[in-house]
């Protein structure tokens, strides 16, 4: 893969995951709210008409304040398509750093009273959504490996292109964990190294490394459509060096153990697909270094930055 290509993808990574950052910026927060108690009940804003049943611990995005109300958005997960709808300040506590939305006049003078409940026959348990759900995903990014010099002399860039996918299972209180495989693959030619300088040899080298990772992080539960989730894990990174001219003892392939932090920011959809931005740092200590260009230039370190956008799908 060409240079100006693997430029081109880091242009577009870089440029979604800004994109996708500016609208998760303080200027863009809404006013949060978190439900205080079992079966509180949404009003429909245009009539005396139930428009959800909730419990404790859901969050929701506040529009509006009222002396008797708060006007919220009626999350997807409840059948809600930008619907507002009220709720009694009573039952509503403001997230930490969230601010206190605009107070207006809303309607519901003609509601019963801050007790919703009153009057009203029992109503069946309203469902929560499943406990674990299970999602896939596919990726493609960027990677920027800590080893510049090594990859340079080899590749021609201390960076390239990577593609990969992989499973989540969510749990409802916003922890996840995910089992995913990549893969990277450039081909070069070998080198030699003497006083720093570089030396062609004119020998193609294909360079393949696979990281297969598990990964454990926690996605806050938030009514918002940007959530913002962060998390970290270890994997076996799987390295193969292979020449046209190789004998069996010549080849490269070795795994070593790595380890990873990684964040994003993923657009919640009414589908069941969700794109999403992540940004990884990893480590790979003493995978490299034994021999070649890496050992000329005392890099040992198999890790490094990595841009993905990413599409998830499923609930």
């Amino acid at each position: 893969m060409s240079s100006g290509y693997a430029r081109l993808i880091a242009l577009r990574v870089a440029l979604a995951a800004m994109s996708l950052m500016l609208l998760a910026s303080p200027g863009f927060a809404q006013s949060q709210g978190i439900v205080t108690v079992d079966r509180a009940v949404i009003w429909r804003t245009d009539s005396s008409v139930v428009a959800a049943v909730v419990d404790a611990g859901l969050v929701l995005e506040l529009t509006g304040r009222s002396d008797r109300w708060y006007e919220v958005v009626i999350p997807a997960s409840l059948g809600g398509r930008g619907e507002r709808g009220l709720i009694a300040v009573t039952q509503i506590r403001l997230l930490d750093q969230s601010v206190e939305p605009i107070e207006r006049q809303l309607p519901g003078n003609d509601l019963p009273n801050d007790d919703p409940l009153s009057g009203l026959p029992p109503l069946p348990p309203q469902p929560r959504g499943p406990a674990t759900s299970f999602r896939a995903f596919v990726q493609a990014g960027l990677i920027g490996f800590a080893a510049r010099e090594s990859f340079t002399a080899v590749t021609g860039e201390s960076f390239g292109p990577s593609v990969g996918g992989g499973v989540e299972a969510r749990f409802r209180a916003g922890l996840y964990l995910q089992l995913s495989l990549e893969r990277y693959k450039q081909t070069g030619q070998r080198v030699f190294v003497f006083g720093g300088e570089v030396f062609p040899l004119g020998v193609p080298n294909t360079v393949t490394i696979e990281p297969l990772t598990a990964s454990v992080g926690y996605r806050p539960p938030t009514s918002l459509a940007l959530q913002p989730y962060v998390g970290g894990g270890f994997g076996s990174y799987r390295l193969r060096e292979v020449s046209p001219f190789d004998t069996a003892n010549e080849e490269v392939d070795e795994r070593h153990l790595g380890y990873h932090v990684h964040g994003g920011l993923e657009l919640r959809t009414r589908w069941w697909v969700a794109p999403a931005v992540e940004v990884r740092y990893s480590t790979v200590p003493d995978s490299l270094g034994t021999g070649g260009a890496a050992a000329a230039f005392a890099e040992s370190d198999l890790g490094g930055w990595q841009f993905a956008a990413r599409l998830l799908i499923g609930r």
